[in-house]
């Protein structure tokens, strides 16, 4: 079994110190301001358990406090690679 991820950077321009992801198949509806996602204390994060050949959608958020969230970046586009062939396919 193959199992996808893909592994996500980003840069902070103000004073958050934790952000929130959210990856989705393409196509899916944008988040809203009550969607959660994975939290992350650092600007990097690894998604796992990605399925193959499928695009997906990348937002971030940047986290100040409970109170105060910034908007979603994004989306950025993403796709995974195609499954690898097996014997017997």
């Amino acid at each position: 079994m193959v199992s996808y991820f893909n592994l996500y950077d980003w840069f902070e321009t103000g004073a958050a110190t934790s952000w929130v992801v959210i990856t989705q198949p393409c196509g899916t509806p944008a988040p809203t301001s009550t969607s959660t996602g994975t939290m992350s204390s650092t600007n990097s994060l690894t998604v796992e358990n990605l399925n193959a050949s499928t695009c997906y959608h990348v937002y971030v958020r940047s986290v100040c406090s409970d109170s105060d969230k910034s908007t979603w970046t994004g989306p950025i586009t993403v796709n995974t690679l195609n499954a690898p062939l097996t014997c017997g396919n």
